[in-house]
């Protein structure tokens, strides 16, 4: 919510506004202080929300709809619970065949009906009365709507004709991880591409879906805000005669052969006829084997994210600082290759121009299941969509990564026009402009209702 709300137009728009009286946002108990302090004071109040972990119905029931998603992310995904999910091996097992029954049985609409009426009961939604009748608000604002208190929250507000505008957080929420159990009124989502998800997958009514662009990227239609070259590479201590190569690590909860990738990229890297380096930028939510990855002699690591790891250490309520944003926007308009699997940053890059290489083998991992492998990510329903565009190199292979090095360090425009195509049909506008268009609707919509 910080970076795609807060620290955007989103937040400045709707703090500015006349009509709005008051402003509450619901934080996590541990965020309470350094929050009121950046984003408190005028009609801005912080409160906490419920902090209950989910029962176990709540998570048996929204993990059998989560595989009741009919999408090729989600079979694949059900493939890998078998491998790669934790527990036991029959406990593996157990998991891989209650979802692959709720996969298919699913298909039957009456089946389909009965587990989200099961599992819209199992939520608690009354955990929510207490600051609902206290605050008593004219409209509810979710940036994203498939966690638990995401789906607590929306119950509450259907039950209690409270008017709601839910947000889709991610490319790949509506075919992997939403099933849209409780529908929010009115819905705001990134691009054309994901609106037509929600209507034709979920049936989400069309004329109730807005498109808004990408606020956390508004930053990036700001060249002045980028770090020069020089004042990047000398932060990081990276040496300005080589050619930068940044690999953006997705972490060893999805890829399961990280070290061997990257220990086998550092290798290639430093055998390239060009002189090159090796960036590694490591995923701030999910966590790597970090000690062993700095150990690779001759590469730079940088793990971003460490706002919220200073509070917890599971590191999943991660934060950026604003110089972490702005040194990873150097990172991006600096590197000349960037490499990744399947990873937003694919987006991300090509909103630079930067050439685009995906990773689809796992270095120098041997004889490695397709349910682990870099291979897989490439193939994801909405990753797969990334290299139909052409704006990104699919190699499978050493060879081909090699050939796409050299093309790309020898070429850098090669390409371009998909990665044009990239940035249009995946962030709708790169104006700098996404947040205020939704902070303007959201605002809009209070209007109508008030």
């Amino acid at each position: 919510m910080v970076r795609n709300i807060l620290r955007t137009d989103v937040f400045r728009v709707l703090v500015e506004d006349p009509a709005i009286e008051r402003i509450v946002l619901l934080v996590h108990p541990t965020k309470l202080e350094v929050y009121t302090k950046e984003f408190g004071g005028g009609k801005v109040v912080l409160d906490t929300y419920p902090s209950n972990l989910p029962s176990r119905y709540e998570l048996g029931t929204w993990f059998l709809l989560r595989h009741a998603i009919h999408t090729k992310n989600v079979r694949a995904k059900i493939n890998e619970l078998l491998y790669t999910s934790k527990g036991t091996r029959s406990a593996r097992f157990f998991k891989y065949i209650a979802a692959l029954i709720a996969f298919y049985v699913t298909y039957l609409w009456p089946v389909d009906w009965l587990l989200r009426k099961v599992t819209r009961a199992t939520h608690r939604s009354k955990l929510f009365a207490p600051l609902m009748k206290k605050y008593q608000p004219d409209l509810v604002f979710l940036p994203t709507i498939f966690a638990h208190n995401d789906i607590r929250l929306l119950k509450w507000c259907a039950d209690h004709d409270v008017p709601t505008i839910g947000m889709i957080k991610s490319w790949d929420n509506l075919i992997g991880k939403d099933p849209l159990l409780v529908w929010p009124d009115r819905l705001i989502v990134h691009n054309e591409l994901v609106r037509e998800l929600a209507w034709s997958m979920h049936r989400f009514p069309y004329d109730r879906i807005f498109i808004g662009g990408i606020p956390q990227m508004d930053v990036y239609a700001q060249p002045a805000t980028i770090p020069s070259r020089t004042e990047l590479f000398e932060k990081y201590h990276l040496d300005q005669n080589k050619r930068l190569i940044m690999y953006t690590a997705v972490g060893r909860l999805i890829s399961y052969h990280e070290l061997e990738v990257i220990t086998y990229l550092a290798d290639v890297v430093h055998a390239l006829a060009e002189p090159s380096q090796l960036l590694v930028r490591l995923h701030p939510a999910y966590p790597s084997d970090d000690a062993s990855v700095e150990a690779i002699p001759g590469i730079t690591v940088v793990r971003p994210g460490m706002a919220g790891a200073e509070r917890n250490p599971l590191r999943f309520d991660f934060e950026f600082r604003d110089e972490e944003v702005r040194d990873l926007m150097g990172m991006l308009a600096h590197s000349d290759v960037i490499i990744q699997s399947g990873s937003t940053t694919a987006i991300d890059a090509a909103c630079f121009d930067t050439p685009i290489i995906s990773l689809g083998f796992d270095g120098y991992a041997k004889n490695v299941r397709e349910e682990e492998s870099a291979s897989r990510l490439l193939k994801k329903d909405h990753f797969a969509r990334i290299v139909a565009t052409g704006g990104t190199r699919a190699v499978y292979t050493p060879a081909e990564l090699e050939e796409a090095l050299t093309a790309y360090l020898a070429n850098p425009a090669l390409d371009h026009a998909g990665r044009e195509k990239i940035v249009s049909e995946q962030c709708y506008k790169l104006d700098g402009k996404s947040g205020e268009r939704i902070g303007s609707y959201i605002s809009s919509v209070i209007s109508e209702l008030t």
